[in-house]
């Protein structure tokens, strides 16, 4: 399943000395640049409380989530509004959120406008750090049916962009970005594709962060590679860093073997899903990532599900997860 992913990366690392004026320009169309916010915020009156909301430059709201000492940590989410694969001008831009059962706000146009506390108390978050990233959808065709599309981001924040060059195994900019980006498309097609004219081969990759907090974020990558038929084979991964730009591996510290993780990862299955596996078909996955509320385990289409579902995350509670890792873990906070 990560096939694609460690073709991607072998492909970066090839290009990283490119000559971009070797590609026929031409051929690459570009969408839009779009940027996404990532804001932190402080509650008054509530000690070392913080709300983290990701929206997109316009107000949409993305994700979110809530973090304190005393009452825990839970994800963000609006009410009765569903936001899974919803195109970004149909993200909702004003909404009433839920954060676990400590508080509820009103959302509107990238913002906080005010919260409730589980106390009833309202305050009006205080906004402590903000970042920001753009990403820029480049597709690159040979023909009619064979071509690729590749959604990468930056950011104009220093500290952010060299996590991303961690992430990307290159150093790069905003300001560079498409001239940096185009050789990897030419070449992504060149390498992994015959190119006769009667065969559909078109690859689509994108990246993306998924979770943020105040040491750690995650970087998400998306993939789908559709050779004709009736839909593509998609894939996904995530890679976890520090914000000097660390790759933080959880997977290895795990107890993948531990039958006790299998029972409750089953069981959270069967509260989630209609069962489309069998309970000796059912796997342990070691691609992990975080949530708000847990450590997520990502399964591919049809390992758990119908390729329908899209891409199934289990998510473990922090209290449980904690029982199943070796050792200190780099994330060890969140079990805390």
């Amino acid at each position: 399943m990560k096939k694609i992913f460690i073709f991607l990366m072998m492909v970066i690392v090839s290009l990283c000395a490119a000559d971009s004026e070797s590609v026929d320009n031409k051929k690459v169309v570009d969408s839009e640049w779009d940027s996404n916010i990532f804001s932190t915020y402080e509650i008054e009156g509530v000690n070392e409380a913080k709300i983290y909301l990701a929206t997109t430059q316009d107000g949409g709201f993305l994700f979110g989530g809530f973090e304190s000492p005393i009452e825990g940590r839970s994800r963000c989410n609006p009410v009765n509004k569903e936001i899974k694969n919803l195109a970004r001008k149909d993200l909702p831009k004003e909404v009433h959120i839920l954060c676990g059962d400590f508080l509820n706000g009103n959302f509107k146009e990238g913002r906080f406008e005010s919260i409730i506390l589980k106390n009833g108390k309202i305050v009006v978050p205080t906004l402590h750090t903000q970042f920001t990233t753009k990403q820029i959808n480049m597709r690159y065709d040979l023909s009619k049916k064979i071509g690729m599309s590749y959604t990468a981001i930056c950011s104009p924040n220093q500290e952010i962009q060299e996590v991303l060059n961690r992430f990307y195994n290159m150093s790069f900019s905003c300001e560079n970005m498409r001239e940096r980006f185009i050789p990897i498309l030419k070449q992504g097609l060149n390498t992994n594709t015959s190119t006769q004219e009667e065969e559909y081969h078109q690859i689509t990759i994108s990246n993306s962060i998924s979770y943020f907090d105040g040491k750690t974020l995650v970087v998400q990558e998306g993939s789908n590679v559709y050779n004709g038929g009736a839909h593509g084979k998609s894939a996904e991964n995530a890679t976890i860093f520090d914000y000097q730009g660390n790759r933080i591996d959880i997977e290895s510290l795990m107890d993948k073997e531990s039958p006790v993780l299998k029972e409750k990862l089953w069981n959270i299955y069967l509260q989630k899903y209609k069962p489309f596996i069998q309970a000796t078909e059912f796997n342990i996955s070691t691609t992990l990532t975080l949530e708000y509320d847990g450590i997520g385990f990502i399964y591919q289409p049809y390992e758990i599900q119908p390729y329908s579902s899209g891409i199934p995350h289990l998510v473990l509670p922090f209290k449980d997860a904690k029982l199943f890792f070796k050792g200190t873990v780099a994330v060890q906070y969140l079990f805390e």
